[in-house]
């Protein structure tokens, strides 16, 4: 509370920012009259506003009419004056100074010139004969007692501050004895003993009555008081029989002072109870029960899930209260406070998990994301990402209020560091700086190396190239101790011999399958029927060249230990010369050909024991075996396309091991030939 107010707001326990008001009383003013409560940690109000006393100035201590005034100089509201009027005015009297804040004062006393009025103009028990009208002070009058009374007579009157006649004669009543001064359900303040009549009295009642007051009294012959005032119990009114803060049980209707009450509390609030109706003139409920805010202890403002942003100290039912839910739950919010008798809070907002729909567990350039049902916030998750990409993880759902995941993990395209862009015996075209996963890449093959080709980078978390392409070098023949080749071209068509002294072994047939005579298709007479042999140069290259008469052989011979394979292969075709040419890879097309003769070394195999030449014609509907050639077994998926060109070729190897009785050793070859032209 604050000295010299009349009223401050608020009047409960209140948080630190809390606006206040100030209304100071009369003669005071107050150094705030709003503002937001500033308190310490012990719950004092550091910021509290006062109310000052206003000071009268002497000047203006001068009250009109009166003998004297006290105090004479500056006085503060508070200081007590006396003020006497002189004779035939009413007023002055004593009591303590009220002051404006401009120095005036604002409760000076007055001195009134007093008038009786007509009707006071009476003597008890007794009458006037005049005046007859309002009077002042010294007008002349005249009086006669009623039987009874003893007094009366003439005189000047001398009226008092009521208009009463102060001076009036007097006709003398019976006394009225000190037993009889009593009033039912109240008391009499005034007179304390035996009066007569006409004497004064003050009387009061009891709380929950009306009556009493003041008069004069009035007594009988033997004694008696005979007009005392009367006490009756006032009655409450339905309407105001209620509780702030709680119901009333009963009563339900207006019911007078003295009838018994019960009353509940509402929820968050305590008191209320049982007792008797007080009831005011008006009316009212003198005595309702209180209904107390329970208070909330800090410990139990807590929310499941989530967190109270205010209030932070305890504080009472009614008290307004934000919450807020974490992420991935909904609820909180506000509202207002319902607190126990206990100090628990019974009324808290619910944080409530959301959950992710099925949709939108998804992670981009993920292979995998579980779970993959509608889950809620706090749900274990797994990811894994694509190669090439980092991130994923697991952890815990957190969803938004729409279904969304909104802490979905992250599959982050690895990049290829500008030093890791490098293939072997190749360049990179492009790109030629670091790029993530995903970057388109040309790799261009050096001179005698084959592969190479265009894609996508797929990096490593390190910035690795994981999936760069290969250049393979070619090769024109397994290694023999002496080889030498040899070429002729006649008019008739070259024939290409090969032989190989060796006792047992079939590497002629090996080498056969990855040396390819270059430029040695035989065009046929017939226009229909066409033969075109491609051949791919390798880097180490042999070849001696010689044109002859129009019918030449070409030899090529090779010397190793025991055995000797020849072949010759004839074609009719113009004179011309040609070239031979290690290759990786040889592919010869045939066109529709009804007979034609197409020899090729490396699908032509001849084999002599007693120096015969054997040919091998093939037609176009047994240009590729269906039989896959082992060595495919052994071969990198990316590497397959790459070797389409050489299929053909081994396949046809393939059926001639199959029908051979030494297929075991040729697929031992044939292997050898894989590993020879880079497959590996």
């Amino acid at each position: 509370m604050l000295s010299n107010a009349a009223s401050v707001s608020p009047t409960v326990d209140s948080a630190d920012g809390t606006a206040f008001s100030v209304t100071c009383n009369s003669g005071y003013s107050a150094t705030a009259s709003t503002g937001t409560l500033s308190c310490d940690g012990s719950g004092a109000w550091t910021n509290k506003p006062s109310c000052t006393a206003n000071t009268c100035t002497g000047g203006n201590l001068i009250v009109t009419n009166s003998a004297s005034v006290t105090p004479t100089v500056d006085s503060p509201t508070g200081t007590s004056y006396t003020a006497t009027c002189n004779s035939g005015f009413s007023g002055g009297g004593s009591g303590t100074l009220q002051c404006g804040s401009g120095g005036s004062w604002d409760n000076p006393p007055t001195c009134t010139a007093n008038t009786c009025l007509v009707e006071n103009l009476v003597v008890a028990n007794g009458s006037v004969a005049s005046p007859t009208v309002n009077s002042a002070t010294g007008t002349s009058y005249t009086a006669n007692c009623n039987s009874g009374f003893s007094g009366g007579g003439t005189g000047t009157l001398e009226c008092g501050t009521g208009g009463s006649w102060d001076n009036p004669p007097t006709c003398t009543a019976n006394t009225c004895s000190l037993a009889n001064l009593v009033v039912a359900d109240g008391s009499v303040a005034s007179p304390s003993s035996a009066s007569p009549t006409g004497t004064s009295y003050t009387a009061n009642c009891n709380s929950g009555f009306s009556g009493g007051g003041t008069g004069t009294l009035e007594c009988g012959s033997g004694g008696s008081w005979d007009n005392p005032p009367t006490c009756t119990a006032n009655t409450c009114l339905a309407a105001n029989l209620v509780v702030t803060d709680g119901s009333v049980t009963s009563p339900t209707a207006a019911s007078p002072t003295g009838t018994s009450f019960t009353s509940t509390c509402n929820s968050g609030f305590s008191g209320g109870g049982t007792g008797t109706l007080q009831c005011g003139p008006g009316g009212s409920w003198d005595n309702p029960p209180t209904c107390t805010a329970n208070t909330c202890s800090l410990t139990s403002l807590v929310v499941t899930d989530g967190s109270v942003t205010s209030p932070t100290a305890a504080s009472a039912t009614g008290t307004a209260y934000t919450a807020n839910c974490n992420s991935g739950f909904s609820g909180g919010g506000s509202g207002t406070l319902e607190c126990g008798s206990g100090g628990s809070w019974d009324n808290p907002p619910t944080c409530t998990a959301n959950t992710c729909t099925a949709a939108n567990l998804a992670v981009t350039n993920s292979a995998s994301v579980s779970p993959t049902v509608d889950s809620l916030t706090g749900t274990s998750y797994t990811a894994t990402c694509n190669s090439g990409f980092s991130g994923g993880g697991s952890g815990t759902l957190e969803c938004g209020s729409g279904g969304s995941w909104d802490n979905a993990p992250t599959c982050t395209a690895n990049t290829c560091t500008a030093a890791n862009l490098v293939v072997a015996d190749g360049t990179v075209a492009s790109p030629t700086a670091a790029s993530p996963t995903g970057t388109s890449y040309t790799a261009n093959c050096n001179s005698g190396f084959s592969g190479g080709g265009s894609g996508t980078l797929e990096c490593g978390t390190g910035g690795t190239w994981d999936n760069s392409p290969t250049c393979t070098a070619a090769t024109t023949s397994i290694a023999t101790t002496t080889e030498t080749t040899s070429q002729a071209t006649s008019s008739s068509g070259p024939v290409l011999t090969q032989s190989t002294t060796s006792a047992a072994d079939l590497t002629s047939l090996t080498a056969a399958a990855v040396s390819t005579a270059g430029g040695a298709g035989t065009t046929a007479a017939s226009a229909t029927n066409t033969a075109a042999t491609a051949s791919t140069a390798s880097t180490t290259e042999i070849t001696s060249q010689a044109t002859s008469s129009p019918a030449a052989d070409t030899t090529q011979s090779t010397s190793e230990a025991g055995t000797q394979i020849s072949t010759k292969a004839s074609t009719q075709a113009a004179s011309q010369q040609t070239s031979t040419e290690a290759s990786t890879t040889v592919i010869t097309q045939s066109t529709k050909a009804t007979t034609q003769n197409v020899t090729k070394d490396t699908t032509v195999t001849g084999r002599s024991t007693e120096g015969s030449t054997e040919q091998v014609t093939t037609q176009e509907a047994t240009t590729e075996a269906t039989t896959k050639p082992p060595c495919l077994d052994i071969v990198p998926w990316r590497r397959r396309k790459y070797l389409i060109k050489k299929v053909r070729v081994l396949n046809r190897i393939y059926e001639k091991a199959l029908a051979n009785k030494n297929s075991a050793k040729y697929i031992t070859l044939l292997k050898e030939v894989c590993a020879m032209v880079g497959i590996s």
